[in-house]
């Protein structure tokens, strides 16, 4: 997906952000078992064993399948799923619609999402966004916000994004608005953790031991077979 369209869809909120969220790591720091591959989502994944189902589905793009990943620049766990997303997105189906929801727990997880949306809005390269990582996890112990803030500013300017204080950019109404709207779509989604994915707005990929075995991606997979002959 363009940036131009993550950006309609996210800052002007005149769609609705599609993302998956995927854990690559969320069970420990046990090596997953061999991958077995899902033949097909009725014959083999299970409700409460590989995926939940929403009670209130999110809104999504009807002209398309959302997966949406619910993520966060200081989760280690989503930093190292991310190659793994990229090259799941070089062979995912043309009606997949893939986009990324930063979740919004408390202050510190709403700056970083504020973040992440002033550059998107920036349409700062990608290495901004993968400089984020590791930023925001160098800073964890960092609970003064505005040092956060400072320590932000340079990474930003590096990327093209300065002229406006990164503070003031990241008070915009509209960057405000696209927080607001991410908190909403975690809330309603339920989201515990991150990396988390949700399939079609409906189905929430677990992190547990049967994920990890039959392979996330795999699940995802026959989430989407799922959604498309329900």
């Amino acid at each position: 997906m363009k940036k131009n369209h993550l950006v309609a869809a996210a800052i002007s909120i005149a769609a609705i952000a599609c993302v998956v969220i995927l854990t690559v790591k969320l069970t420990g720091d046990k090596q997953p078992a061999e991958q077995q591959p899902i033949a097909s989502a009725s014959a083999t994944i299970q409700d409460g064993t590989h995926y939940r189902t929403l009670s209130n589905p999110l809104a999504t793009d009807p002209n398309g399948i959302s997966v949406i990943e619910f993520f966060w620049y200081g989760c280690p766990h989503c930093q190292a799923f991310e190659p793994g997303v990229k090259e799941w997105l070089k062979t995912a189906p043309a009606d997949v619609k893939f986009s990324l929801n930063p979740v919004g727990w408390n202050d510190a997880t709403r700056l970083h999402a504020a973040m992440y949306y002033v550059g998107l809005k920036s349409n700062a390269p990608a290495q901004l966004h993968e400089a984020l990582f590791d930023l925001v996890i160098g800073m964890r112990q960092e609970r003064n916000l505005d040092k956060q803030i400072e320590n932000a500013s340079a990474l930003f300017a590096k990327y093209g994004i300065e002229g406006v204080p990164l503070k003031q950019s990241l008070q915009a109404d509209d960057v405000t608005a696209a927080v607001a709207l991410s908190e909403q779509q975690m809330r309603a989604a339920e989201v515990a953790s991150t990396p988390s994915l949700l399939v079609g707005g409906r189905y929430m990929v677990l992190n547990n031991d049967a994920v990890a075995q039959a392979g996330v991606f795999e699940v995802v997979n026959a989430l989407l077979e799922k959604v498309r002959n329900p």
